[in-house]
């Protein structure tokens, strides 16, 4: 396509696409704004829901833009700051003369504003200044930007606190390695204890350990979030007194890894014990394929291996006929898990059972059975709602057809997070459809419909997880006073966000005076 224009002209393209790029995230922008503005124009009475207008335009643009409902309020937030608080910014945006990011920044920097003149000041000279700046660093964009806002309104200036109040511990995304970083912040004397407690029980193994020292340090740090002081040494020596510990890292926590039949038996004759439960004798498909079969890991160090059945089925692995064939297992949320990783899983306690499918027939009741409830959330894996990532042990299960009208089954059950079950019950023009394989349609107040594959088949597209529910009776029409039976909050969003920036200028106007002698 470029292969006839020069180094010169390529830099042209890439200029102008990028101007063209930014300006069509301004008209983006000023799109979301709208439709926030009608959505709160209409909700007022869900001023105080717990999802009120807001959350109900955030779940539509969510769904349009495929991201998660956080990520959708900030994009509410920063189309709302500049329509009403930086036009002349925005001016530049839609010029192509300001990137998204920059404007990203600008919202975020600028968020303890309150006074209307102070905003149209800002407003003013970072309009006039953003050109003048010139190709800077978005690090030297925020400082410049914070300078401003300084000499205008030093209480707005986002502070560096003492670096106690922001003590956290995260856990990262995974990187496909089957491992996962972590980081985090803590008082002084928590960590000294902690350093010196994972010090000692890194060391307290016997010399043959086969880990490193950095390894062994890793796997204390899991076993004393898993309740233990001690590490098992693994050096496998009959005689090691190390080795008598239980580390509690596959038993004090219950983890699910999803994988195939395929993947499981390579883990099974890779375990060194090869004394992990099979009960793999459950329900097939007409083709008896293996990779129909979604088969759980869960770890229990507990399992005796004198239980397992003596019909269990071991089948051979799956020919590599191409990606989809080939072997692959996960923790939800946390990623791709090796093969030998898994083979240790189970060498060191855990047990597999296949994923069962429910009972033809519906629960009795409101609430789903134990096992309807495993088999929903192990089937959807995520909140059901467009865009959602919501792991689906924190979620709510969901008649997609309301109770009674809609049987408790899991052919008309899904997983919604708290925030989307309410949407779709008490904000008005939301509906959805739940074929008998899991899938979602999902139809918002604008008639845009959406729909949404259960994760589970999504990662192993030939699990066969079909289950027809009983057809619905026509639900009763909705009662006029249900917008009541909304949870509520103790404070409007506005009034937290004022709330907090408050307490926020207030902290920094104290930080600005001098310390008494």
């Amino acid at each position: 396509m470029f292969e006839d224009l020069s180094a010169a002209a390529l830099v042209d393209v890439i200029t102008a696409r990028a101007r063209s790029s930014a300006a069509a995230d301004a008209e983006k922008y000023a799109a979301i704004a709208e439709l926030a503005r009608r959505r709160l124009r209409d909700g007022v009475e869900l001023e105080d829901a717990a999802a009120d207008a807001v959350d109900g335009a955030a779940a539509e643009i969510s769904a349009a833009l495929n991201i998660g409902h956080g990520r959708a309020l900030g994009e509410i937030e920063i189309a709302t700051m500049l329509r009403d608080g930086f036009p002349r910014v925005a001016e530049l945006f839609h010029g192509g003369l300001v990137t998204g990011r920059r404007v990203w920044i600008l919202a975020k920097r600028t968020d303890l504003v309150v006074d209307p003149d102070v905003m149209a000041q800002l407003d003013r000279v970072l309009a006039d200044r953003i050109l003048g700046w010139g190709p800077v660093s978005e690090w030297k964009f925020e400082q410049l930007v914070d300078a401003e806002i300084a000499r205008i309104d030093p209480a707005a200036v986002h502070r560096v606190r003492e670096q106690v109040r922001d003590r956290d511990f995260v856990v990262g995304r995974h990187d496909g390695s089957g491992t996962v970083a972590y980081w985090g912040r803590m008082a002084g004397p928590d960590a000294a204890i902690a350093v010196t407690q994972i010090r000692r029980m890194a060391r307290s193994v016997c010399p043959d350990d086969p880990r490193t020292l950095k390894q062994r340090r890793g796997d204390a740090h899991a076993a004393l979030m898993a309740g233990s002081t001690v590490l098992a040494c693994r050096c496998e020596n009959p005689d090691c007194a190390a080795a008598e510990g239980d580390d509690a890292a596959a038993g004090s926590v219950s983890i699910h890894v999803i994988t195939d039949r395929a993947t499981l038996d390579t883990a099974l004759a890779g375990s060194a014990s090869g004394a992990a439960e099979s009960d793999l004798h459950g329900p097939r498909t007409v083709e008896g394929e293996l990779d129909e079969m979604i088969d759980e890991v869960e770890e229990d160090a507990q399992h005796d291996a004198d239980t397992r059945p003596d019909d269990h089925v071991e089948e051979p692995p799956v020919p590599d006929d191409g990606p989809e064939s080939r072997p692959l297992a996960i923790i939800p949320g946390h990623g791709v898990v090796p093969p030998p990783l898994l083979a240790d899983l189970i060498a060191r306690g855990s047990r597999a059972r296949a994923i069962r499918i429910p009972k033809a027939d519906p629960d009795t009741g409101y609430r789903p059975s134990a096992a309807t409830d495993h088999f929903v959330r192990l089937r959807d894996l995520t909140c059901r709602a467009p865009g959602c990532d919501r792991l689906a042990e924190f979620t709510d299960i969901d008649h997609t057809v309301p109770y009674p009208a809609g049987p408790t089954h899991a052919g008309g059950l899904k997983c919604d997070c708290r925030k989307h079950h309410l949407i779709k019950t008490f904000h008005a023009g939301w509906s959805e459809e739940q074929l008998p394989d899991g899938t979602v349609i999902t139809t918002t107040p604008t008639g845009h419909t959406y729909t949404t594959k259960p994760g589970i088949t999504l990662l192993f597209p030939g699990a066969d997880v079909t289950t027809p529910a009983p057809r619905p009776t026509r639900p009763p029409p909705p009662s006029p006073y249900r917008s009541m039976m909304m949870p509520r909050r103790k404070r409007t969003r506005a009034q937290a966000r004022a709330d907090r920036i408050k307490a926020e200028r207030a902290q920094n106007m104290r930080d600005e005076e001098p310390p008494p002698f």
